[in-house]
C-alpha cells in the first residue's frame, strides 16, 4: 500500500512531533472514545495477583470499564468519593468526620 492509494494524516503529539498514519487508523482510533475534557496525571500501581484476578472479573462484567486501569480507576473514583463524604479528607478541614 503506497501513499498515493491511502490517505494520510497528520496527528502531532506531545512534544512537537507529527505522526502519520492512514486517516482510517486515525479514525478508528478516535472512535472508541472521546478526548478527556478535564486534566488527568499518570499514577503507577504495583498489586497482588490477587487484586489482579478481581480486577479481570470485573473487566469481564463491563460494568466498571474495559481494561484493569480503567476498573481501577473507577473504584478509586468510588472510595474517594466516600473518603471526602465522610469528611476524611482536607476538604473538609476542621470538621470532624462522620460516623
Amino acid at each position: 500500500m503506497n501513499s498515493e492509494s491511502s490517505p494520510v494524516s497528520r496527528q502531532k503529539i506531545p512534544g512537537g512531533v507529527v505522526k502519520e498514519a492512514p486517516s482510517s487508523t486515525l479514525l478508528a482510533s478516535k472512535m472508541a472514545r472521546t478526548e478527556n475534557e478535564v486534566d488527568t496525571a499518570f499514577v503507577k500501581l504495583s498489586t497482588t495477583p490477587a487484586v489482579c484476578r478481581e480486577l479481570d472479573a470485573l473487566v469481564k462484567t463491563g460494568l466498571f470499564g474495559k481494561s484493569r486501569a480503567e476498573v481501577a480507576e473507577q473504584l478509586l473514583r468510588e472510595r474517594l468519593r466516600e473518603v471526602i463524604h465522610a469528611g476524611w479528607t482536607k476538604r473538609n478541614a476542621g470538621k470532624e468526620p462522620r460516623a
